[in-house]
């Protein structure tokens, strides 16, 4: 019992880091719009704006991934000694 809350209790903390260090996107501002001969270049500009931003997500989702992995590893290891720990006593 007490090794399914420690593990639980992994599982909770990695929840909440996970939801404590997402960013919040700022508001976006309307730009005004371009002239005719200008739409293009702000429309590649936008999209690789847009680009960027997926792939700072992305890597922050790989980060939090990562990190949620560590904290698995970590209350397993943990429920592994209580087992042992458990059986010795």
């Amino acid at each position: 019992m007490k090794t399914i809350q420690i593990v639980a209790s992994f599982i909770l903390a990695a929840g909440l880091m996970t939801g404590c260090a997402k960013k919040e996107a700022a508001p976006a501002e309307a730009p005004a719009p371009a002239p005719a001969a200008e739409a293009p270049a702000a429309a590649a500009e936008a999209a690789a704006q847009t680009a960027e931003a997926a792939a700072q997500t992305a890597e922050s989702a790989a980060d939090t991934a990562a990190s949620a992995a560590n904290t698995a590893e970590a209350a397993a290891e943990n429920a592994a000694e209580a087992a042992s720990s458990a059986a010795a006593h």
